[in-house]
């Protein structure tokens, strides 16, 4: 399955290379063509954009009750990436995704949020969040943690990695994993973090700026190879042909393969 065979398509301008979103009912894309590295692939849907009221909802058929699945606006959008994340998950074997925005990480949380909330309800996978920070971010005004807990390296190591537990959803934030990234070094840390992804469902990851990437390689890089692909998060109203290419070949550079991407539009 390929993202190219759905409906979705988003059109970009020969004449100024902005991007158009101004076809109604179905959003569309286009293929980005760079000539050093060759066509992103096909992107993703818009934005999943959730509601200002939360209310709370019980799922009775499903362990966990993400009431944020019922807040999402766009279901048709939501429900057709989850479908598409599905196949990669059943068909493809992967579990580990990336997602990446300039600037702002705003559009990447909302994104992150929608499909965790989509595999809570359809599939009762609980989704494991790294993120940069979960204080004061777009995510906290969603998800409210229970209680925070203690990922141990191994059964007879004292080193662990505490993060925020909520219903279907575990959040990491880098801090703790640079930590215990600059005490074990470089290499136990990759063997952690796939020993850790092994165990999941479905790691979902929102990567920093690119200067905070460039920045500490010594700390991404193990990260990166972690992750099965990523998706660029795009403003339509704000970016242009020459932004997407700029992620992408961002992207390609630290040799991740670039699923697609998400195209939303800010106010």
């Amino acid at each position: 399955m390929a993202l190219q065979k759905t409906k979705f398509d988003f059109k970009i301008k020969e004449e100024d290379s902005s991007i158009d979103d101004s076809a109604s009912g179905v959003l569309k894309f286009h293929n980005v063509q760079s000539q050093d590295t060759g066509p992103v692939s096909a992107v993703k849907k818009p934005l999943l954009t959730l509601k200002k009221d939360r209310t709370q909802v019980e799922v009775k058929r499903k362990k966990f009750k993400n009431q944020n699945y019922f807040n999402v606006k766009n279901h048709i959008d939501l429900f057709e990436t989850g479908k598409y994340f599905t196949h990669l998950i059943e068909e493809e074997g992967k579990k580990s995704f990336a997602f990446y925005g300039n600037p702002g990480l705003t559009s990447v949380h909302h994104t992150v949020l929608g499909l965790s909330s989509f595999f809570n309800f359809h599939k009762n996978f609980k989704v494991v969040l790294f993120i940069e920070k979960f204080e004061g971010s777009e995510l906290q005004k969603f998800l409210k943690p229970t209680h925070s807990e203690m990922e141990l390296i191994d059964a007879e190591s004292e080193e662990s990695v505490e993060y925020f537990s909520c219903d279907g959803v575990d959040i990491v934030e880098y801090c703790k994993l640079r930590h215990l990234a600059h005490k074990i070094g470089a290499e136990a840390f990759s063997d952690y973090l796939n020993s850790w992804i092994k165990r999941e469902s479905l790691v979902l990851w929102t990567l920093p700026q690119s200067a905070d990437l460039d920045r500490d390689r010594t700390f991404y890089l193990p990260i990166i190879n972690a992750i099965d692909s990523v998706s660029l998060v795009v403003d339509s109203g704000k970016s242009n042909r020459k932004d997407l290419v700029n992620m992408y070949e961002f992207m390609s550079k630290y040799q991740i393969h670039v699923e697609g991407a998400v195209f939303y539009k800010s106010n």
